[in-house]
């Protein structure tokens, strides 16, 4: 996909951004929209979610395991 280590952390970041803006929306139409409103939102920002991952994401993840988060961060030895 991205070969160049440093364009694919840019372009990690942006869309770990993209994913935690999207979430921050879900939660702001859960607080100001109806229930029906805010069902169909959050199933229809699920699957941009997804589609950021597998299609975005995972893929540099494959070409730059460097770049994957450390899952245990709360976690010390």
């Amino acid at each position: 996909m991205i070969e160049n280590l440093k364009a694919a952390q840019t372009i990690v970041n942006r869309l770990l951004k993209c994913g935690s803006d999207i979430n921050e929306l879900v939660f702001f139409v859960r607080e100001n929209c109806t229930e029906e409103e805010f069902d169909c939102f959050r199933s229809s920002m699920g699957k941009i979610m997804a589609e950021i991952y597998f299609e975005g994401l995972a893929p540099l993840y494959k070409s730059h395991p460097e770049l994957i988060p450390d899952s245990d961060d709360s976690q010390t030895s």
